[in-house]
């Protein structure tokens, strides 16, 4: 048997439905990975400041702009949360991410008129984000990516919101 390991994604408000969403799951297809799971989920203030701190943690003035936009915007948002399975899923996953990101959205931050865009989705680089998001976002999965990803304790405390 071949083995495989789970990651997770997330489609932001803006591009559920869309085209872009309908481009990730090609490319998970593709890149023979299998959607396990899917649920939608609204992002609020105490999942936030777990899954993503440093929208918290400002270092000067230009930190606080972009940084309260995107938590402004993400607040209270549906996102569409996905578990996914495959051979090196964490890793094929965050190289789809990067070309999501390429097409549909080059540009995070425009520095000349100060605003933010949303970047389409989301998924963990490494096991330790992974463990990160999923006690944010799906913790009743956690025992089990725990295991069959092989992630170790010391690799990251499972983090609850």
């Amino acid at each position: 048997m071949e083995k495989y390991e789970y990651s997770f994604l997330y489609i932001k408000a803006e591009h559920r439905g869309t085209k872009c969403e309908e481009d990730i799951r090609n490319r998970l297809l593709t890149a023979d990975l299998d959607v396990t799971l899917e649920k939608p989920m609204v992002i609020n203030e105490a999942m936030l400041k777990v899954h993503q701190p440093d929208l918290y943690d400002y270092t000067g003035p230009e930190d606080e702009v972009w940084k309260s936009q995107v938590r402004e915007r993400m607040l209270g948002s549906e996102v569409k949360v996905m578990l996914v399975r495959g051979k090196d899923a964490v890793r094929k996953v965050n190289e789809i991410k990067g070309i999501i990101r390429e097409l549909y959205c080059p540009i995070e931050f425009d520095e000349a008129t100060q605003t933010t865009y949303p970047n389409c989705m989301h998924c963990p680089k490494d096991g330790r984000e992974l463990m990160t998001d999923i006690g944010v976002f799906l913790k009743e999965k956690a025992n089990l990516i725990k295991a069959i990803n092989r992630i170790e304790e010391g690799d990251r405390k499972l983090q609850h919101y």
